[in-house]
């Protein structure tokens, strides 16, 4: 196990110090003088229409209201259906060509395949179709979105603490993470738990403590950032260090999660699909700045951010942070740490995301 920390510990090295958190909003006249990406007029150009989404829906089936999640990327469908409060079901498929027609295949979470849905994705951005479960008949049902919301529910946290030392005493890992408490559904509580206690590692990590050759201490901690009433942003911190104090490792990561879905957010469910060429260019010209123009196209190339992405991100109160130090070279670091305040993205944001939720929030009821 101490072996893949090795790897971790040859390919990633920050210094916080280099300029990580000495990111600074672009002021007005620098955004006068200075004609690359980070001008917002390269923004205006992104249309604002919008192909992609991901809604919650309720519906009535056979007599019981049941939610359903529905994604759309381009063409394909994908989502969460639960048929009761305790059978939830997969749906994945897409639309029919160029048009509003679509058929989902349904699977339970064992993956066998249980039955199929089709219909139409209506103007009032509703569903209706004909679900049809396997050895029964097909039932009309019709989804409708949630209303939006607006009422504040602050969830409850737990740290959990997972603390080892190596039998020499001179290795030891640290790691705290959050549990969620007070959610309305147990199943979706332990599923957003579950993805916590995974995304942290908090079990697997021990391994290292006695089969690793070299001394090391590491400190694992978060912090945790509530948007909406269904949305917490989670910033894993790493520190390592060696037994004389020199840092090896000093680095940041994000998780985003709907806990009333038990689901993590992508980079494009945030932003338009038609955005994310737009704002890897405003983050490379972000990133090559801080490094006095000194990086390679190659080397730039590898910060490009993917809209499947789930990681490199983590949002706070007014800006989203983008945990690019891995993909720089050990001297630039501190150049991938960037903070872009939600202003300057506005005409990039998924008007049907989650920051829309929270824009609309705190921004348009003022």
């Amino acid at each position: 196990m101490y072996s893949s920390i090795t790897h971790i510990l040859v390919a990633i090295c920050l210094v916080w110090a280099m300029g990580a958190c000495n990111q600074t909003p672009t002021s007005k006249e620098d955004k006068k003088n200075n004609k690359d990406a980070t001008d917002t007029k390269g923004m205006e150009a992104i249309p604002s229409t919008l192909d992609n989404f991901d809604v919650t829906y309720y519906g009535r089936y056979k007599g019981q209201q049941t939610q359903l999640n529905l994604r759309r990327y381009g063409t394909a469908l994908s989502g969460n259906w639960w048929k009761s409060d305790k059978e939830e079901i997969l749906l994945a498929g897409g639309l029919q060509g160029t048009t509003d027609q679509f058929q989902l295949e349904l699977t339970n979470l064992k993956g066998d395949k249980v039955g199929s849905f089709q219909g139409k994705l209506g103007e009032d951005r509703g569903v209706k179709g004909f679900l049809k479960i396997t050895n029964t008949d097909s039932v009309a049902i019709d989804f409708l979105p949630m209303a939006r919301n607006v009422k504040m529910f602050r969830i409850k946290l737990d740290d959990m603490r997972s603390n080892k030392v190596s039998q020499n005493g001179k290795r030891q890992i640290s790691i705290t993470y959050p549990q969620i408490l007070g959610v309305e559904n147990p199943d979706i509580a332990k599923r957003v738990n579950t993805m916590m206690d995974e995304y942290f590692n908090a079990n697997t990590w021990a391994d290292s403590l006695e089969k690793g050759d070299k001394d090391f201490k590491e400190e694992v901690r978060y912090d945790i950032t509530q948007l909406t009433n269904e949305l917490i942003s989670v910033c894993k911190h790493h520190h390592l260090d060696k037994n004389d104090g020199h840092t090896l490792f000093d680095d940041s990561h994000g998780v985003t999660i709907n806990f009333k879905r038990g689901k993590i957010y992508e980079l494009r469910d945030l932003f338009k699909a038609n955005a994310i060429e737009a704002l890897n260019k405003m983050l490379l010209a972000r990133i090559s700045k801080s490094c006095n123009n000194a990086l390679t196209p190659a080397i730039l190339d590898k910060c490009k951010m993917k809209g499947e992405e789930t990681t490199s991100f983590s949002l706070g109160k007014g800006k989203i942070t983008f945990h690019l130090t891995e993909r720089l070279p050990y001297q630039s670091r501190g150049c991938g740490y960037l903070r872009l305040e939600y202003k300057d993205l506005r005409d990039f944001i998924n008007p049907s995301g989650p920051l829309s939720d929270y824009l609309y929030d705190n921004t348009e009821k003022k």
